[in-house]
């Protein structure tokens, strides 16, 4: 079962990191990733190394770090550039 799931997740990746079809990943693929890690993970701990895959997407392909990318670049030019980073910190995080 664990080799199974080894096998999902990686081939999960790949799909999301490689394929022409998906834009951008959304708040769906985020939450399998992570369930799927965490399941992982749980089941042996060798299995721990391979939540490191998750680098091989790009981050071009994340909706999320589009929209603070979008929010950050409007108001780089404001007096409370700090308030505005940490906005947009929390804005990444409530979600989850």
């Amino acid at each position: 079962m664990t080799i199974s799931l080894a096998f999902l997740y990686i081939a999960y990746i790949l799909k999301l990191a490689f394929s022409k079809e998906e834009a951008f990943i959304g708040k769906k693929e985020i939450i399998t990733l992570t369930v799927m890690s965490i399941i992982m993970s749980l089941c042996k701990i060798v299995y721990v190394p391979l939540v490191l895959l998750m680098f091989i997407i790009p981050k071009e392909k994340i909706q999320r770090l589009q929209k603070v990318k979008k929010n950050n670049c409007n108001n780089s030019n404001s007096s409370n550039y700090k308030f505005n980073m940490a906005w947009n910190f929390k804005y990444i995080f409530s979600t989850f």
